[in-house]
C-alpha cells in the first residue's frame, strides 16, 4: 500500500490466483499506540473470473504488536468448478453458479520490526452468503512480510 495521505492508502493486491487494486481509508488511525478502524474496497481479476470486495478492519497497536480482526464481503464472477484436495479427494470448495457472494472473517497480528517493515500472521474462515458456492470446514492460515511507505 502507498499512503496518499495519513489516512488513505492505495495499493496493489497480489495473491497466488488473483491480481487487483485496493484502497483503504482509516477513520481512526493510531500510528503510535491504540485503536485503529478502517474500511477498504478492492477489485481484481483471478483465473477464470473477476471479483470486488469491501472490508471492515479494526486493530490495536501496542509496541511492536498489532493484533487485528477484519470482515470481508466478496462478489465473484467465475466459471463453475470443483476444487478438491489432491491427497484425500475431499471437496475444499465448489462453485455452482457463475455469480456468487461470500464472506471472510480474519484474525491476525502484525509484528512491526520498525516503522516500515512488518511480519503478519493471519487465520481466516470463508463462508457462503446465499447460494452458488460451498466451502469446506477448514481454516486458512497465512504469513507475509510487508513494507509500509
Amino acid at each position: 500500500n502507498y499512503g496518499l495521505n495519513k489516512d488513505w492508502d492505495l495499493g496493489v493486491q497480489f495473491e497466488s490466483l488473483s491480481l487487483g487494486l485496493r484502497t483503504k481509508y482509516a477513520f481512526i488511525n493510531n500510528h503510535e499506540k491504540g485503536w485503529s478502524l478502517a474500511a477498504a474496497l478492492g477489485t481484481g481479476s483471478s483465473i477464470g473470473g473477476s471479483h470486488y470486495y469491501g472490508d471492515l478492519i479494526a486493530s490495536y497497536l501496542d509496541g511492536h504488536f498489532e493484533p487485528y480482526a477484519a470482515f470481508r464481503y466478496v462478489h465473484m464472477k467465475i466459471d463453475p468448478v470443483d476444487f478438491k484436495d489432491e491427497k484425500t479427494g475431499t471437496l475444499d470448495y465448489r462453485v455452482d453458479l457463475p455469480n456468487y457472494e461470500y464472506g471472510q472473517v480474519m484474525i491476525g497480528t502484525r509484528y512491526w520490526f520498525d516503522k516500515h517493515w512488518l511480519f503478519s500472521l493471519e487465520f481466516s474462515r470463508l463462508f457462503a452468503i446465499g447460494k452458488g458456492v460451498y466451502f469446506g470446514p477448514g481454516l486458512l492460515a497465512s504469513g507475509a512480510f510487508g513494507y509500509r511507505f
